[in-house]
């Protein structure tokens, strides 16, 4: 007689999260810029409607209004921002249900979709790659930067690489033309400018991995 046993796979899901600070004006303005990288949708990766836009801005002006008049000292401006604050975690609640819907739907892209509304991500997925590793080439200014070719599951996979540099310790990046090779190589850099590289990389079954961050390297 065979025995058949049914074993249940739990596989994580990339999921959002708000991350937002407590601090009354900051959450409002975080709260603000969510709601526009949503409503604006700039990579279109939202491909459904979220029905309350309306009712968020009206929030937004409702939570104003509230720090406005309990920052005057006006007897029941504790109790208005409460009210006003309660009302606006309730539809960021709801943004973020529909986000997690959305991202649940489109795994392959829920790490960008997540990122492009100022969310945070939740069990990012890994891909087996080693760190990125920077060469200064015998031209003048031409560095190659280069990572291992993606896997998923031990396989090679067809993926889509991102590159930036930063000349200032990484507070700002320098984007470069993606890719679908695991290697980039950059010209016209300032000789001996120290310079850290990033990349990450895409893949319809794998997702999106964090960024890789080089060494410090000096174009020749």
């Amino acid at each position: 007689m065979k025995v058949i046993i049914l074993v249940k796979v739990y596989v994580k899901i990339i999921k959002a999260k708000l991350g937002m600070t407590r601090r009354r004006h900051v959450y409002l303005a975080e709260s603000e810029a969510i709601q526009k990288a949503m409503e604006k949708n700039e990579h279109k990766l939202i491909k459904g409607k979220f029905a309350h836009h309306s009712l968020w801005k009206k929030h937004h002006r409702a939570a104003k209004r509230a720090l406005k008049i309990q920052a005057t000292g006006l007897k029941g401006g504790t109790g208005m921002v409460r009210i006003a604050f309660t009302d606006l975690k309730g539809t960021l609640n709801k943004a973020l249900d529909f986000i997690n819907a959305e991202a649940r739907d489109n795994q392959g892209q829920a790490v960008q979709l997540i990122e492009s509304v100022l969310m945070k991500v939740i069990n990012p997925p890994k891909i087996i790659k080693e760190a990125l590793k920077v060469k200064a080439l015998a031209a003048a200014g031409c560095v190659k930067a280069t990572v291992a070719a993606a896997k998923y599951l031990g396989e090679y996979v067809r993926a889509t690489y991102e590159w930036a540099y930063s000349i200032d310790k990484g507070r700002t990046w320098i984007p470069q033309q993606p890719n679908h090779k695991s290697f980039i190589i950059v010209k016209n850099m300032a000789s001996n400018v120290p310079a850290i590289f990033r990349s990450r990389t895409f893949t319809e079954k794998g997702g999106t991995t964090a960024w890789v961050i080089s060494k410090v390297i000096y174009p020749k």
